[in-house]
C-alpha cells in the first residue's frame, strides 16, 4: 500500500491518498483515447487566462520592438559634408575628412583619425542662453513699490 498526497487543484485543498499501484492511481477514472466533450475544460475558472496573458505578452512585444523614426536625425545625417565639425554619440570631437554611404571617417586630432557609423554622429551642441529665474512674490512686490 502506498500513501499519496494529493492536491485538489479546483478547491486548494490536500488529501492522503492510500492505493495498492502508482500506475492504477495516475490512471484511475482517465479515459486518453476519448477526447474531452463534456466542456469540463471551458467551464474550469481562468481556463483560458493563460491564452490571453501570451496574447497581451505578443502583442507589447511588436509594440515595443518597432523600429523608431528618427526624422531630425535622418535629415541631418544625409546633409553631413566634408569639414563638418561633429560630435560623435560617446562625446568624441572631430571634423569629417571623408564618407561613405554608411559610416565617416573623423579627424580627432592631428593625424589622428576614427572611423564611426554615421548613425552615432551629431551635431555639435551650442550654448543655450540660461533662462531667467523666477522671482518670488516678496521680490515682486518689492520691485514694485521701489518704483
Amino acid at each position: 500500500m502506498a500513501t499519496f498526497l494529493y492536491l485538489n487543484t479546483v478547491t486548494g485543498t490536500f488529501q492522503t491518498v492510500e492505493h495498492n499501484s502508482i500506475l492504477t492511481f495516475a490512471q484511475e477514472g482517465v479515459d486518453l483515447s476519448a477526447p474531452d466533450t463534456d466542456g469540463a475544460a471551458a467551464q474550469r475558472p481562468g481556463g483560458n487566462m493563460s491564452l490571453m496573458w501570451l496574447l497581451m505578452l505578443m502583442v507589447l512585444m511588436f509594440i515595443l520592438m518597432r523600429p523608431r523614426k528618427d526624422k531630425e536625425g535622418d535629415k541631418f545625417r544625409n546633409s553631413l559634408q566634408i569639414g563638418q565639425e561633429v560630435i560623435n554619440a560617446s562625446g568624441v570631437f572631430g571634423k569629417i575628412v571623408s564618407m561613405d554611404a554608411v559610416s565617416v571617417i573623423l579627424e580627432v586630432s592631428q593625424n589622428l583619425r576614427i572611423r564611426v557609423d554615421k548613425r552615432y554622429i551629431n551635431p555639435v551642441p551650442t550654448e543655450q542662453p540660461a533662462a531667467p529665474a523666477k522671482k518670488s512674490k516678496k521680490e515682486k512686490k518689492a520691485e514694485e513699490e521701489s518704483k
